[in-house]
Order: structure tokens, then sequence, then C-alpha cells
């Protein structure tokens, strides 16, 4: 294998580590990923082989793109999907509250959140504090 860059799709359930343990291992050459994805995220991993692996504190900076998929009306534990319902806007779910206004107001709030900004990321996430995984 030569150095370079290999974009794998993560699935579901797996980690970004274990992904790129199993490209070090297939290979037998050095591995890292350009980011992560949390366990429950699926998607492209861009993971840097062999020699290209001094390249990642420079491509690290460059911009993301995520695709989100909202559920609203909930408000959980881990700020997921897959957390414990903390919350349940019960009368949101019931009368269905989708319109036009609905949507200007969550496109207006999007746009709020344009540009760049430091993150904070949620107490469950792919994080590690004192070496420790967040999730």
């Amino acid at each position: 294998m030569e150095d370079g860059l290999i974009l794998v799709y993560k699935r579901k359930g797996n980690t970004s580590r274990r992904v790129v343990e199993n490209i070090s291992k297939k290979y037998n050459t050095k591995a890292g990923h350009i980011g992560t994805l949390d366990p429950m995220a699926k998607g492209l991993l861009p993971i840097l082989v062999g020699n290209s692996c001094k390249l990642s504190k420079y491509l690290m900076e460059h911009d993301k793109t995520y695709l989100v998929e909202m559920k609203f009306g909930y408000h959980t534990e881990t700020l997921d999907i897959e957390g414990d319902i903390l919350e349940e806007d019960i009368q949101f779910r019931e009368n269905n509250i989708v319109d036009n206004e609905f949507f200007d107001r969550i496109i207006a709030a999007m746009k709020k959140e344009m540009g760049t900004k430091k993150q904070i990321p949620p107490i469950y996430s792919a994080k590690k504090l004192n070496g420790n995984k967040l999730y």
C-alpha cells in the first residue's frame, strides 16, 4: 500500500478507531483518520495511510459537511435520537405543527448558526476527557 488517502464508508455502530485499525492491519501500514465520527454516525471517513499521516494536522483545518436528520418535539439526554427521552412535546406531535411558518423559523435558526464557531461537544460524544471516551 502506498501513501495516500482512503475514503471509507463507516457504518452505524462501528467506531472510527476500529475502521483505522482494520485498514492498518489489512495493508500493514500506519493509518489515521482525519476527524472522527461518533459510533451512531454513518458516512465517509477520510483515512490517511503511510507517510501521508504527517499531513493530518493540515487537513484537520478544512471545513467538513454533515447531513443531519431531525426529529422535533423531543429532548434526550444524549442530544441525539438514541438517548433516553427527558422531555416530549406531545402538543407539537399531536397538532403536527409543521407549516411554512415552522420551516421559516427553522431556516432562520440555522442561518444564525452559519459561519465559523467553536463547537462544544455534548457529554455523550466521541470526544475524550482525561483519556476516557464520553460515550
